[in-house]
This record gives C-alpha cells, sequence and structure tokens, in this order.
C-alpha cells in the first residue's frame, strides 16, 4: 500500500496494492468519513416525458461514507458531497479496486495511521524446499 498523509488537514491519500490492503482500509473507513475516488456515473437523457440511461461515463465523486461492504472487494456507499457540476446530487456506490487511489478524509487515530505505514513495507519474498529421499520440489 502506498499512502501520504496530512494531519493537519485529517486527509490521507492512498493506494492499495492488494485484498490485503483493501481489507485494511475496510477496517479504517468508518461511516461519516469522506472518501474521493474515481468512479463511473450512468448518463441519463430525457425522450420524451421519460428519463434513458444511455451509458456511463467517469467521474470523481466525494460520498459521505455511510455504508461499508466486503465481499473480495470494497464497497463503500453513501451521499455525494462534491461531483462535476452536471452531476446529479444523491446517493452512489464506489468499487474501491488494487491500484485506485482514494482520498479519505476523517479524524485519525494514532492506530489507524500505523496500521496503514505499516502495509507499506513490501513482503520478503520465501523460497521453500521440501526434500524426500528423491525428489526436491522448490516453491
Amino acid at each position: 500500500m502506498k499512502s501520504r498523509f496530512d494531519l493537519k488537514h485529517d486527509t490521507a491519500k492512498v493506494k492499495p496494492e492488494n485484498l490485503d490492503d483493501l481489507w485494511i482500509l475496510k477496517e479504517i473507513i468508518t461511516e461519516g468519513s469522506l472518501v474521493t475516488a474515481k468512479t463511473e456515473r450512468s448518463v441519463e437523457i430525457i425522450r420524451g416525458s421519460e428519463k434513458v440511461k444511455v451509458g456511463r461515463r467517469p467521474v470523481t465523486l466525494t460520498i459521505n461514507v455511510e455504508k461499508i461492504e466486503w465481499d473480495n472487494k470494497l464497497r463503500i456507499g453513501g451521499k455525494i458531497t462534491e461531483a462535476p457540476e452536471d452531476v446529479e446530487r444523491g446517493y452512489h456506490a464506489v468499487d474501491i479496486n488494487p491500484n485506485n487511489e482514494v482520498k479519505i478524509v476523517k479524524e485519525w487515530k494514532k492506530w489507524e495511521v500505523e496500521k496503514i505505514k505499516s502495509m507499506e513495507r513490501a513482503s520478503e519474498p520465501i523460497f521453500i524446499c521440501i526434500l524426500d529421499d528423491t525428489e526436491a520440489d522448490f516453491y
């Protein structure tokens, strides 16, 4: 995980690199946190008296977190607080995947910062050799 903290402004930019990093973020992001991330939003047009979805477009949104879901991916839902002018305010869910940078604004506790910083250290590669009378296997 890569991270940059600005504790003076209660802000962190975090880039998870694997599922373990996402699991840590699931434990650290709480209701009331502000999360800014890139996501896709439906594009709607009005035909006659109906709204018709015509596709999706990438946008950067800030949401006030109300719901956190984990199912081998991190999904955060809540009310949109910041968005481009042409994006309708309402509710949205953001999927956070490995290598997607997110900005988190919250009151940071010392253990949360330390936990994220500890995840920055790359794990050491492990080499395993299993021996038997006639064969050797390497992993």
